[in-house]
């Protein structure tokens, strides 16, 4: 991977999602099997990007989304949850690197699968959709279930320092690491 959005790992992946230069598309990865956007295409440079990725249980399946486009997906071994910190623009835990050269706005998780309906009130027709930490609610929820299992949320809207925005949903611990490298203009 060339650059990493959102990681979790050890010695070993538990899940990243990131983008792949030689191949010019954004990949997920779970356990080291790898789900590439195919659907969406190639990737433009200084262009906004709408990611979703999800594992269903279920199914074993893992999904990747772009802009709310054809989830392209893959079967994946059962994963397995490792007591490593979550990384946001860079790969996390004992393999740093891998840095975001570009801005990540927006992140969340979940712990159930969003439906279609809920992705598509997300990307908003590429406007995006803003959770308020103060209401605890998004700007658009016509069923009234996204804050539904969300169990942690970052805006990212500072563009250097502290994170101050930062909001558990849940009595979950969560352990998370921001980083980034200042050369580009990354955050």
């Amino acid at each position: 991977v060339s650059m990493v959005f959102i990681s979790k790992r050890q010695s070993e992946i538990e899940y990243e999602v990131g983008y792949v230069s030689s191949s010019n598309r954004f990949t997920f990865d779970i356990r080291n099997q790898t789900v590439v956007a195919h659907h969406f295409g190639a990737v433009s440079a200084s262009t906004w990007y709408f990611l979703v990725a999800w594992h269903d249980v279920d199914t074993n399946t893992m999904h990747l989304q772009v802009n709310n486009g054809t989830p392209n997906s893959g079967g994946v071994a059962p994963p397995f949850v490792m007591d490593s910190e979550l990384g946001i623009g860079s790969q996390s835990g004992n393999s740093l690197g891998a840095f975001a050269n570009g801005r990540i706005d927006e992140v969340g998780f979940w712990k159930r699968r969003l439906t279609a309906q809920e992705r598509a009130e997300l990307y908003n027709a590429g406007q995006g959709n803003t959770y308020d930490p103060v209401t605890r609610a998004f700007s658009r929820d016509s069923t009234g279930t996204l804050t539904q299992d969300l169990v942690a949320y970052w805006p990212l809207e500072e563009a250097s320092g502290t994170r101050v925005d930062a909001t558990a949903i849940t009595q979950t611990t969560t352990t998370g690491l921001l980083r980034g490298r200042s050369a580009g203009g990354a955050e």
